[in-house]
This record gives structure tokens, sequence and C-alpha cells, in this order.
């Protein structure tokens, strides 16, 4: 048991360790320069293209096109990927309205798999952050 916490132990402190080294930070200024893509002025027609006919029928409409960035790096080194796009949500009807994400670059969905909570974040740039990337948004 005292082995079990002690190697718990070691291990978070190990991770904290990883983690505060290497930080970066992003202004908001630099996130809403970079380059998204075309906007997506016929975003409607570019995901019922891509919706099922069943999916089709409980369309209740769509969010307006947001700036969406997602953030990932390794930890404790310099290498950082981001991804841009344009993030509309498709408004499901169901027992509950379901929200469901899709991400356009240059007319052309390329979904990366996330979760559906990026539907309720109501801020004009959309991050994304994948877990332990060292990388800080400030203001």
């Amino acid at each position: 048991m005292k082995k079990s916490i002690l190697f718990a132990f070691l291990s978070c402190t190990a991770l904290i360790g990883c983690s505060s080294s290497g930080n970066k930070a992003l202004t908001m200024d630099e996130i809403r320069a970079m380059d998204y893509g075309i906007y997506p002025k016929d975003y409607e027609t570019i995901i019922k293209q891509r919706l099922s006919k069943k999916d089709l029928s409980r369309l209740a409409g769509f969010d307006s096109p947001r700036k969406h960035l997602s953030i990932s790096s390794i930890s404790g080194t310099d290498e950082v990927e981001y991804v841009t796009s344009y993030l509309v949500c498709a408004n499901l009807k169901g027992k509950t309205l379901l929200q469901r994400p899709f991400h356009i670059k240059n007319n052309e969905v390329v979904n990366p798999p996330h979760a559906t909570f990026e539907c309720t974040d109501q801020n004009d740039v959309v991050i994304y952050r994948k877990v332990l990337t060292s990388i800080h948004v400030g203001k």
C-alpha cells in the first residue's frame, strides 16, 4: 500500500515537473490573426451535404461560424501544432436539442474528433487545448 502511494506521488510530481517546462503564451490578438481559411458563407449547404437523411429531418438550424483553434504540444518540448478552422454547430431536434460540431476550412469539412462541448462555448474564438498542452492563452 505504501509503495502504491509513493508511486502515485512520484508519478504526479514527474508530470507536474514536465508540464511546467517549455511553457508558451499566445495573446488573443495573435489567435484572432491566425489563418482560419476562407469564411464559409455557404456553410449550411456544406453541412447539409454531410448529414444523414435522419439528421436532415431533425435539423433545427445552425449557429453562425466562429473561429476554432486546436492547440497541441508535447510537454517539455518546443513542438506545438495549431489547427485552425471555422466551427459551425448544427442544431438537431430530439428529446433534447443536440448540437453537432462541424469544422470547416476553405469550404471543406475537416472534422477533428472532438466532443460536442465546443458548441456551448460562446466566445468569438473557440479554443481547444489538448491534454498536457503547455500553451497558455493571455489577453
